[in-house]
């Protein structure tokens, strides 16, 4: 989405109603790493959600239920990860290049930076679009590079 020239991006958050009042935005300056805002569920990891970090970029993230969850690095932990980048090609690699268990779509911008990205990244292949017009995203694959991968559509 575009206003005056300026991306937008826009998310919401379909957790579970039953955490609901106690889940919060939360500032975080780690010891090591790029300082960040998060949306928080309790009890679970920063960053996998939607977030933004001192380097301007946002990353909001859909949960993807792909059936096929090979032994990789968390995609929890990847979403934290790529909040320690400092530009959006090197969110991109981090998600894509790394053998990850399960599945997340990451919508990516960046402060200063016109590009806007919609990453799809799976245990058994990943798909990068740039974005150039209004676009959305819910629960589950919708790249065609990934249309042969078996998913549970929530």
């Amino acid at each position: 989405i575009s206003a005056e020239g300026e991306l937008i991006i826009a998310h919401n958050e379909d957790g579970f109603p039953q955490l609901r009042g106690d889940c919060a935005i939360v500032h975080v300056t780690p010891d090591v790493g790029l300082a960040f805002t998060s949306f928080a569920y309790p009890g679970s990891l920063c960053g996998h959600t939607f977030a933004v970090n001192e380097k301007g970029i946002v990353n909001t993230v859909n949960n993807i239920r792909a059936v096929h969850r090979p032994e990789g690095m968390p995609r929890q932990i990847l979403a934290r990860a790529s909040l320690n980048a400092t530009t959006l090609d090197e969110a991109i690699t981090l998600l894509t290049a790394t053998p990850r268990a399960g599945a997340f779509h990451h919508t990516l911008g960046q402060m200063g930076d016109s590009r806007l990205f919609s990453v799809e990244a799976t245990g058994s292949g990943s798909s990068v679009r740039e974005l150039a017009a209004t676009f959305g995203h819910a629960n589950h694959l919708i790249h065609p590079q990934l249309a042969t991968i078996e998913q549970i559509v929530t």
